[in-house]
């Protein structure tokens, strides 16, 4: 977030209104994008930062909880 642009921070307003599990299967990319959140840039870093963190499964969503002692 301290990166964020103040464009990306309207963009994260409009995620915060989006149920967490509905986020979730967005970034991971278990459900498809609807239109309004396909076109946001963050939302597409955010499914990058989860691609890359292998955080696309629940184990690797688990693991990274569990490295940055979130659990």
């Amino acid at each position: 977030m301290p990166h964020l642009t103040p464009a990306e921070l309207d963009e994260y307003e409009v995620l915060l209104k989006v149920e967490t599990i509905d986020i979730y299967n967005y970034v991971s990319g278990k459900d498809a994008l609807p239109p309004y959140l396909a076109e946001l840039g963050v939302m597409q870093k955010l499914q990058a930062y989860a691609k890359r963190g292998n955080m696309n499964s629940p184990e690797g969503y688990k693991k990274m909880k569990e490295d940055a002692n979130l659990t």
